[in-house]
């Protein structure tokens, strides 16, 4: 039995979330909120089937939110990483990610942000201290980061290439 139970959202009218699977990346990587496709240009990409397959198959665990109702089409995928080495800060850290489409925020934001701290609470116990970069504009991810999920501000970077700015949130187990 596990002390951490993992968080459910399975309800007839709400998004559920299941296991990912490389399907998921293939039907919703066109889809992705403008949020996102802004943040992976930052890092001076635009392969966005490449970076959520990449970040699927990094992970220790990723899981798909799926619509409710007739659609069951993927809206979100989130996972969390193996241990990384921050350099300038000497710590370690497990990566955590999300990536999804505007319904994400939009039409399904409230419960899903209901939910989004008992999988960071989660992801916590089971690994450890979490981090994760976010392209400085992108204030809804800083926010949910900083406000909803209490990680600390650590560290601002600038991307060597594009020249954009980069933060890195932190929280301890």
């Amino acid at each position: 039995m596990m002390l951490y139970e993992k968080p459910t959202m399975r309800t007839p009218k709400h998004p559920y979330i299941r296991k990912a699977e490389f399907e998921d990346v293939i039907t919703m990587y066109p889809h992705l909120r403008k949020a996102d496709i802004d943040e992976i240009r930052a890092e001076g990409r635009d392969d966005f089937s490449v970076i959520l397959s990449d970040s699927m198959r990094k992970s220790a665990e990723c899981y798909t939110v799926i619509a409710p109702h007739d659609t069951k089409k993927p809206i979100a995928m989130f996972g969390v990483g193996y241990p990384t080495l921050h350099h300038e800060l000497s710590l370690t850290y497990y990566p955590i990610w999300l990536l999804g489409t505007e319904d994400i925020t939009g039409r399904y934001g409230l419960r899903f942000l209901k939910h989004c701290k008992e999988w960071v609470d989660y992801f916590s116990y089971e690994y450890g201290p979490l981090g994760n970069y976010v392209h400085s504009k992108n204030l809804e991810s800083r926010y949910w980061l900083d406000r909803l999920c209490k990680f600390k501000l650590r560290h601002r970077q600038v991307h060597p290439i594009t020249g954009e700015e980069f933060c890195f949130y932190y929280k301890r187990k």
